[in-house]
């Protein structure tokens, strides 16, 4: 074998354990309104009511992201959030707001 397919092998073996270690952790680490949502326990009605939430708000989001306009992300994300707040139940919903408050206790955080 060569150097140059030798090294073809490396990148190759490389190239496909890592992917799915970056996946793992990505599952591991949720964010945003998944972060929320993925610590309730949803009923399936709730799931898909929350994953019709955020589709339709995605070209809002996107739009937001796109302009880079803080103020109207952070406006886009409320309203994600507000709809799917009015999916949930009363235990959810007050575990949804101690959750946001403990996440804007933490120190560093700059609102």
């Amino acid at each position: 074998m060569t150097r140059c397919t030798v090294a073809f092998l490396c990148v190759a073996l490389v190239a496909s354990v890592v992917p799915p270690a970056f996946a793992q952790a990505r599952a591991r680490h949720r964010t945003g309104i998944n972060a929320i949502v993925g610590s309730l326990d949803l009923t399936d009605a709730q799931k898909a009511s929350v994953k019709a939430v955020v589709q339709s708000h995605r070209a809002e989001l996107q739009a937001a992201r796109a302009g880079g306009d803080k103020t109207a992300i952070r406006q886009a994300r409320r309203a994600v959030l507000q709809d799917v707040m009015n999916v949930l139940t009363p235990d959810q919903r007050d575990k949804v707001k101690a959750q946001i408050k403990k996440k804007l206790r933490k120190p560093g955080r700059s609102n």
